[in-house]
């Protein structure tokens, strides 16, 4: 076999099973508040991100819903008088 298609040897933070150490290869974690999120160490891949990583593409910021910069100039609610 070619070493380009071998795969890395597993490393020693997942134990050899390369799976994410952080969520235990199931890709969500659980909330204080309650619920699941997607694992932020992995990305929800579940692999670990040591010797499997995970390439990550940005796709921008979703259609019409407002972003954290938009909603900053956003005026409040509360800022017109009543009258």
């Amino acid at each position: 076999m070619s070493d380009m298609h071998r795969e890395p040897p597993p490393c020693d933070g997942c134990l050899g099973t390369r799976r994410c150490w952080v969520c235990l290869g199931t890709g969500v974690v659980d909330r204080r508040q309650g619920g699941i999120d997607a694992c932020a160490s992995c990305y929800g891949s579940g692999k670990c991100k040591h010797c499997q990583p995970v390439s990550v593409v940005d796709l921008g910021s979703p259609y019409g819903l407002p972003t954290t910069a938009d909603a900053d100039e956003e005026p409040e609610a509360s800022a017109g008088t009543a009258g």
